[in-house]
């Protein structure tokens, strides 16, 4: 996905979604220690100094890759881990993590379910902008 985008738009970054990433990387860590690398996984990218997170990036890797050291290479290898910081650090936290993204998502989905089906684009962008002005709980 990232080359396809990057292919119509050179200019794009991407960023991977770091809540996900905490997942990801915990596939590879015993399961006594999955808590510990989750919550110092947290500190890099909760960090609200601009260049810190690099730093705790870097004592993370550095604290777990005697005990993870595979965990730590394919984290090390990714890119667009740390994106984020080039955008003001009130932004951050929208731009880290995807589930603004997924909860739109999910809430469109349960909005087209309702309707057996929608008969034009017209019709479409009305759904969803619906959907983005009020919330049904």
């Amino acid at each position: 996905m990232p080359e396809a985008i990057r292919r119509n738009f050179p200019l794009a970054r991407h960023q991977l979604c770091l809540v996900h990433q905490a997942r990801t990387i915990c596939r590879d860590v015993r399961k006594c220690d999955r808590k510990k690398v989750s919550e110092d996984f947290a500190e890099v990218y909760r960090s609200p100094d601009i260049g810190a997170p690099e730093a705790r990036l870097s004592a993370f890797a550095g604290k777990w890759e005697r005990t993870c050291p595979n965990m730590v290479r394919k984290l090390l290898a990714r890119e667009g881990l740390l994106t984020f910081m080039q955008y003001p650090e009130p932004l951050w936290r929208t731009i880290y993590t995807s589930n603004a993204i997924e909860g739109f998502n999910a809430k469109l989905k349960r909005e087209a379910r309702r309707r057996v089906i929608m008969n034009s684009e017209e019709n479409a962008a009305i759904v969803i902008t619906a959907c983005c002005g009020h919330s049904r709980t």
